[in-house]
């Protein structure tokens, strides 16, 4: 569909270059640079409305909101993908109630109101939205619900299998802090190794720790070294997490030099 589109516009560009030549552009006229400037800015124009209208015409909502909040192909743009948000919520989409609380939440590129964050994300929560559930829980109770994670298993598994990444890392976590569920070293270094696999820096940390201290996979330092570090060049952890992962990656380090043990 989308290369069907993007096919048009390209096709649709070359009967224009064809027909501004079948009009008699001579090397005369080329020379002319006020001329030259005029083509190219109306062409340059003509590019942006047939960029513009394939990918409104391509895309839904959701997905143009998404593209404006994280400049993919296009410019990044708060407002645009707010408007675009709120298209998609007003058909339904509890992703979208979801991503428009987060932004009212975090204030990107719009004012802070913790109301109407929560109103949106009420909505999408209503909706049975995990993540929108998860961030209601800690809004109001600083940590999430116990209920909220175990009605929710399977439904993490599922999203874990299928690529989430954040449902993978989550119940990594859970598992091997064994607050919501009883504690697994094993499952715990299973889901995190799929998020690891897929880049999460805080998967790549945790699984660095068990790797150090021989929890659910046997002890490895020189592995144990190379997640750390790898956690460390992502460069997004929090400054209490990265703080966490250079105590460590120092303390590793001192003991491949000294084959002392990690404390």
């Amino acid at each position: 569909m989308i290369f069907s589109y993007l096919k048009k516009g390209y096709i649709l560009l070359f009967f224009i270059f064809l027909i501004l030549f079948s009009l008699g552009i001579s090397i005369k006229f080329i020379s002319d640079s006020n001329h030259i400037k005029t083509i190219v800015n109306n062409l340059s124009n003509l590019i942006q409305i047939t960029k513009a209208k394939i990918t409104r015409d391509v895309f839904p909502p959701l997905a143009l909101g998404f593209m404006y909040f994280k400049g993919i192909i296009v410019e990044q743009d708060f407002e645009k993908a707010k408007k675009y948000f709120e298209q998609a919520a007003e058909q339904g989409d509890e992703n979208a109630m979801m991503l428009l609380g987060g932004m009212y939440l975090q204030g990107n590129g719009i004012e802070k109101n913790e109301q109407k964050a929560v109103e949106w994300l009420q909505k999408a929560a209503k909706r049975n939205n995990l993540d929108a559930q998860l961030i209601l829980d800690i809004i109001f109770n600083k940590k999430p619900g116990n209920a909220v994670i175990q009605n929710h298993h399977e439904y993490l598994i599922q999203e874990a299998n299928q690529g989430n990444v954040e449902a993978a890392s989550l119940l990594g976590i859970l598992y091997a802090k064994g607050e919501y569920f009883p504690q697994d070293f094993k499952e715990a270094f299973k889901w995190l190794s799929q998020a690891a696999d897929r880049g999460d820096s805080e998967a790549l940390l945790l699984l660095s720790m068990m790797y150090t201290e021989g929890k659910g996979v046997e002890k490895n330092i020189c592995k144990a070294l190379d997640l750390v570090e790898k956690a460390l060049a992502k460069n997004d952890l929090s400054e209490k997490l990265k703080s966490t992962a250079e105590n460590l990656l120092n303390d590793l380090r001192m003991c491949t030099s000294t084959n002392a043990p990690v404390n």
